[in-house]
């Protein structure tokens, strides 16, 4: 299993990462894309369950408005 480094950005371009450690992955958090209106749910479901808790743990109130446009997206459909 490979250990997660998580990159977390806003407003900017991901480009790449270097000497990035054997055994090691690079989870990119694109906040601009998870809390848009359009894209929130396309985006959250690119991520594993490992990657949802850690945005759950370590930034709550993004997760709240993640899993609201989530919720609203849903009703819209159905």
């Amino acid at each position: 299993m490979k250990i997660k480094i998580y990159v977390s950005i806003s407003g900017g371009c991901y480009r790449e990462a270097k000497n990035v450690p054997t055994g090691h992955e690079i989870e990119v958090i694109d906040w601009d894309n998870l809390l848009s209106e359009d894209d929130s749910v396309e985006e959250w479901n690119q991520f594993d369950a490992e990657a949802k808790q850690f945005i759950k743990n370590n930034y709550p109130k993004e997760h709240e408005l993640i899993r609201q446009r989530i919720q609203a997206r849903t009703r819209i459909k159905n």
